[in-house]
């Protein structure tokens, strides 16, 4: 087996664990006492910790451009019914691929609370993939499916239209020369940015506590 596609899968793997693990504590009170990097969600009557790869009050200091967090999340949940998440399939773990992996991991654990919230709604979710001949593929994770992905073949054209549907929310994860950055570009359309590893992970975790709560009242240790 291709000694790449063995280490992306070890990587995933140990995402979704620690994710699992650190989403499975229900608690009856907000007395818990989080550490910098967790914040707590309420999904109805459940509480999970979320755990993110930035400290939460670093998150602050992401730039917001033409949104919020509040739009963020009533695009998400009023809009669309898919995720797409849109990046380069060459990026380097450890120049952002691993923000990407977390973002999409993550999308796909929020799925499985969302029933005991009507305010939240699960959402089918895809992303590029490329294989050892690089050629490029969607992999499509169907909402209560999600552990038999479809891997499809589109064009451009037939690309485009998935992006543009008003259906559609897509992520776009870059690595640019701005600092951590999440910018509207478009209907329904967010560019996370950011120059580096770190930067890139505080925006993809202020992008997580905008779909699931308000940057301004997290708990923190």
């Amino acid at each position: 087996m291709d000694f790449k596609k063995v280490a992306v899968l070890a990587l995933t793997l140990v995402l979704v664990a620690s994710f699992s693990l650190c989403t499975s504590k229900s608690n009856d009170n907000n007395d818990v006492q989080l550490k910098s990097s967790e914040y707590l969600v309420h999904f109805g009557n459940q509480s999970q910790i979320l755990t993110l790869r930035s400290d939460v009050l670093d998150t602050v200091s992401v730039d917001l451009v033409n949104t919020s967090d509040k739009d963020i999340k009533n695009t998400y949940f009023n809009n669309s019914a898919l995720a797409y998440i849109d990046y380069d399939p060459s990026l380097p773990n450890n120049e952002g691929g691993v923000s990407v992996m977390d973002l999409k991991v993550k999308l796909i654990t929020f799925n499985s609370y969302y029933y005991y919230d009507k305010n939240y709604k699960p959402h089918n979710i895809a992303s590029l993939i490329s294989n050892e001949e690089n050629d490029t593929y969607i992999q499509l994770m169907i909402y209560g499916n999600e552990s038999n992905p479809l891997n499809l073949k589109l064009n451009a054209t037939e690309l485009n239209i998935v992006k543009n549907s008003n259906k559609t929310t897509v992520f776009e994860v870059r690595k640019t020369n701005n600092t951590a950055t999440i910018t509207k570009v478009g209907f329904n359309h967010y560019l996370i940015e950011g120059n580096s590893l770190e930067e890139l992970d505080k925006a993809e975790s202020r992008l997580l506590i905008a779909l699931v709560g308000n940057v301004n009242n997290s708990a923190t240790a």
